[in-house]
């Protein structure tokens, strides 16, 4: 079920996105205890784990008309042991977008790293895949899912909705929230990497990697 629910998020209406798409790649060197901070990220972000001591990072932008595109942007600062990413884009007040977790233009982070690094993501609303990573991750998240998929290992989880719902393969206590509208997840994780995880509206699932059976 919590794949379905992955593929059906995922659907985009492309035709409403006439400037663009803009692709930029760039490469950045990193250790493999390193850290990858995403701040004010919007939209989709998927990070796939490599055995690499560098960060590769493509960033996607579509909008509605050029005048928009040319105000959405995203910087990097790289230092060897540190990378910090960081998006800008216009918000707007409440009166004039009521639902103010939508967004009108369309931004996509695609990330390799080093399996160990630790990553610190900062959503504004969007979409988080995390694939591969066995270090530390915490991520926030004000309306969107955070969707990963975990080597086999022991983890420390702390995820928190205040709407939605959470699934994990790892063991751990589960309770709904006192308005009963999120959840509450927790895994000691036997001394491993932590994973904190926060949404406002969505749904967290932490899966494990499972590679296929072998054929007799």
């Amino acid at each position: 079920m919590g794949l379905m629910r992955f593929a059906i998020f995922m659907v985009v209406p492309a035709l409403a996105f006439a400037a663009g798409p803009v692709t930029e790649t760039h490469t950045y060197s990193l250790s493999a205890k390193g850290t990858i901070h995403l701040e004010n990220a919007a939209g989709d972000v998927t990070i796939e784990a490599w055995d690499q001591p560098r960060v590769e990072l493509t960033v996607i932008k579509s909008a509605p008309d050029p005048k928009l595109l040319q105000k959405i942007s995203v910087t990097a600062e790289a230092g060897p042991n540190a990378l910090n990413i960081a998006a800008k884009y216009p918000k707007y007040r409440r009166i004039e977008r009521p639902f103010r977790w939508t967004l009108n233009f369309d931004l996509q982070y695609r990330i390799k790293a080093p399996k160990t690094a630790r990553l610190v993501i900062d959503e504004y609303a969007g979409q988080v895949n995390v694939s591969g990573m066995s270090g530390e991750i915490r991520a926030r998240n004000g309306n969107g899912d955070i969707f990963l998929l975990m080597p086999d290992g022991n983890y420390a989880i702390h995820a928190h909705t205040k709407i939605g719902e959470i699934d994990s393969d790892f063991p751990g206590k589960q309770r709904q929230n006192a308005l009963l509208f999120g959840h509450d997840f927790v895994s000691n994780g036997g001394g491993g990497s932590k994973l904190d995880l926060r949404i406002g509206t969505g749904t967290v699932m932490v899966l494990k990697i499972r590679k296929p059976a072998l054929a007799d």
